[in-house]
């Protein structure tokens, strides 16, 4: 019905002079009886055969923009408003529930809190849920501690049994809380290194301790060159997104420590400022596509960036594309209902001096969902489509947390280009064999339409390169 819903409308709201797209017939239309509800019975009372274009028919004859109709596939299951108004009411509230949800990672329920060193005593008076991470040697120190602080040896035993035979795994130890049974989760890391460009090894700390942490005391064993590392691994540890029918109601802090290393304030607070962004990233990345679409990332980017000095920003969004020579980006989001978007975020550190300097330019490739267009992806390949998305939710993460840091050195001006778009199926998609015309100037003929990736990179490469004034 949400496909009936798009084209019908117009009929079913009694519209008959609406002209584009659409044309009188005296075909009725063939529906079982169970379809035939109140809409149905009114489009086969007015006899309406439509054409190639509904959803911009359907925008024409009620006035609203091309993009809202999205928020129309939200009312899926509800009775259908009848008149015009009713309809641009629904379309508006729907298109608003759509950006508050998406905004819901800039403040989410569950948070955290870094803290300097782990006082060991104060967590036995805090009844909380312990997990103590670290390598082998500093995990059987803290964890010896911890033992004689709880009173239960089994802690350090744990330890020294899952350091020495099973690195990269966890292993649990209960402790009494009064009369209530708590538990101590010790997460033992491998010395040898992986592929990420820490040796603390953010991948297994990551993976043992994500959706587990809420509301729990986190003890990170670690040295002073890798904090930011592991602290920016739990951080990935607590998705700010959910969507679940049973959602978390009350408000949780999840309390990090370091035991081992006392960090200064000012690591804390640069930590603490990456673990925000990281977060922002990790929820955007994380929401269905029917959420995230290129208008409400748009909305969430720039709810996020309003209240931080010194940034400005630029949107280019819809047929605008088209008629100022985007013509590969406006190409690959022209036919899905939410218009493809240039969302242009620049943050100025030296009012004085950041005008005359070179910035750097961080460009993010944005498909808020990819079908492949006309190269039709398989089932099994275009699950998790909506992750493409990632390179502009991770540059976007980036911007917000050098911004808030104030800055690149010395005042450098610095840029975020996001290319936002879905890469959509539909009549008006583009096609194997076009030849489209870059921003750059360059003529492009398209042999993959599932290769949408470089092409929204290449108009917003083009961008930087001619209005922004970047080195790099």
């Amino acid at each position: 019905m949400a496909w009936l819903l798009d084209t019908a409308a117009p009929a079913a709201f009694g519209c008959p002079g609406v002209q584009s797209g659409l044309r009188a017939t005296r075909t009725p239309l063939h529906m079982s009886t169970n379809s035939c509800d109140s809409l149905s019975r009114a489009l086969i009372r007015q006899h309406w055969h439509f054409g190639r274009a509904p959803a911009r028919s359907l925008a024409t004859a009620f006035g609203v923009p091309l993009v809202s109709l999205a928020a129309l596939h939200l009312c899926r299951g509800s009775k259908l408003p009848r008149r015009p108004r009713r309809l641009r009411q629904a379309v508006a509230m729907a298109s608003a529930r759509c950006t508050a949800v998406a905004r819901e990672v800039l403040k989410p329920l569950q948070t955290m809190v870094f803290r300097q060193s782990a006082g060991l005593e104060s967590l036995a008076t805090s009844g909380r849920n312990i997990f103590l991470v670290g390598k082998k040697e500093q995990l059987c120190i803290a964890a010896k501690k911890l033992a004689a602080v709880l009173g239960q040896p089994l802690i350090h035993k744990q330890a020294e049994a899952l350091s020495a035979n099973y690195a990269g795994a966890k292993a649990e130890a209960p402790w009494l809380f009064g009369d209530e049974l708590r538990k101590v989760t010790l997460v033992a890391l491998p010395e040898a290194a992986g592929r990420c460009v820490t040796p603390i090894r953010p991948d297994v700390i990551a993976k043992q301790l994500h959706g587990k942490i809420a509301g729990h005391s986190i003890v990170l064993a670690v040295g002073e060159d890798d904090v930011l590392a592991a602290g920016l691994a739990v951080a990935r540890s607590l998705p700010p997104y959910t969507a679940k029918t049973e959602k978390l109601q009350e408000e949780s802090v999840c309390d990090v420590s370091f035991f081992g290393c006392s960090p200064s304030e000012a690591v804390l607070q640069r930590l603490g400022v990456l673990a925000e962004s990281v977060r922002v990233a990790q929820g955007l990345v994380d929401m269905p596509p029917n959420i995230v679409t290129p208008t409400s990332f748009k909305d969430c980017a720039l709810e996020a960036v309003k209240d931080i000095p010194g940034v400005s920003h630029t949107v280019i969004e819809g047929e605008e594309l088209c008629s100022r020579g985007y013509g590969l980006l406006w190409a690959v989001g022209k036919c899905a209902v939410s218009p493809p978007c240039l969302l242009v975020l620049t943050h100025r550190g030296s009012e004085s001096s950041a005008e005359e300097q070179k910035g750097v330019a961080l460009v993010g490739k944005g498909i808020t969902f990819d079908t492949g267009g006309a190269a039709l992806k398989s089932r099994e390949g275009m699950c998790g489509m909506k992750r493409d998305m990632g390179g502009a939710a991770g540059t976007f993460g980036a911007f917000l947390a050098l911004a808030k840091a104030g800055g690149l050195p010395n005042g450098r001006p610095l840029h975020c280009v996001l290319c936002l778009a879905e890469n959509a199926i539909g009549s008006e998609m583009f096609l194997q064999d076009d030849i489209l015309t870059a921003y750059s100037g360059l003529t492009v003929e398209i042999n993959n339409t599932d290769a949408e990736g470089r092409l929204v990179l290449s108009d917003g490469v083009a961008h930087a390169a001619k209005h922004l004034n970047v080195s790099l």
